[in-house]
């Protein structure tokens, strides 16, 4: 059998079967930050601080109001509210919308849940896609805040756009053997730049560089991964 057909039938076979089972892949990173988790949710609360401590994306602002009504009586913060995350400084490129779905404050943690959607500049199949972005934080018994940043494909039967079981298979490959790894490195040294932030306040200096999604030289790197 020709390779290249013999590499077409096994990623087709390992995406149906990763599509039947439906079981979420995660992309995470986890961090200990000498703070308490009120502290540490403010600082993330406010999207003025996202490009002093994010390697990938520039700034994040309020979703326009005629794109995303719900805004007209949401604020910043609450459940419903889409705020946008712009990958370049003057907003050209990569975009990508989240809403705030789910809010949990209790003693020993706090919690915030995220659906991501409307993946511009993606291609077509990646403006379909949706993400579930969680934050959580854990109190330690010292106080100081265990911060968790995880994501996963939104299951195919939770999707609002209009998403077949192959496509939704294809989704489900490319993040497992793909973009996990790649994610969970970038949540990582976000999660790095955050806790010297948080830490170090006036005199904080970042960790992590922003920077490209890989270089030329990497693995896997495809050029309109290079162009991220």
């Amino acid at each position: 059998m020709d390779k290249n057909i013999f590499f077409i039938l096994l990623c087709f076979t390992l995406s149906i079967s990763t599509f039947a089972q439906e079981t979420p892949v995660y992309a995470e990173g986890t961090i200990t930050i000498e703070a308490s988790p009120e502290e540490v949710w403010a600082y993330l609360a406010d999207d003025n601080n996202a490009r002093n401590w994010s390697i990938f994306f520039s700034s994040i602002t309020p979703c326009p109001e005629e794109a995303c009504p719900t805004n007209k009586v949401k604020k910043a913060g609450e459940i419903g509210h889409i705020r946008r995350s712009h990958r370049n400084s003057d907003k050209s490129g990569l975009r990508w919308d989240e809403e705030t779905i789910k809010i949990i404050k209790e003693k020993l943690s706090l919690y915030k849940a995220i659906r991501a959607h409307d993946f511009v500049g993606y291609g077509e199949l990646g403006q379909r896609s949706e993400h579930l972005v969680e934050q959580i934080f854990n109190r330690t018994e010292n106080n100081e805040t265990e911060l968790t940043f995880r994501s996963s494909l939104y299951p195919h039967k939770d999707l609002t756009a209009e998403v077949t079981e192959f496509e939704y298979s294809m989704m489900n490959f490319f993040f497992k053997y793909v973009s996990k790894d790649r994610a969970s490195e970038m949540f990582q040294k976000n999660l790095e730049n955050i806790k010297a932030a948080v830490e170090k306040g006036d005199n904080y200096q970042r960790v992590h560089p922003y920077k490209k999604y890989c270089e030329p030289d990497e693995w896997l790197c495809f050029k309109f991964l290079q162009d991220y």
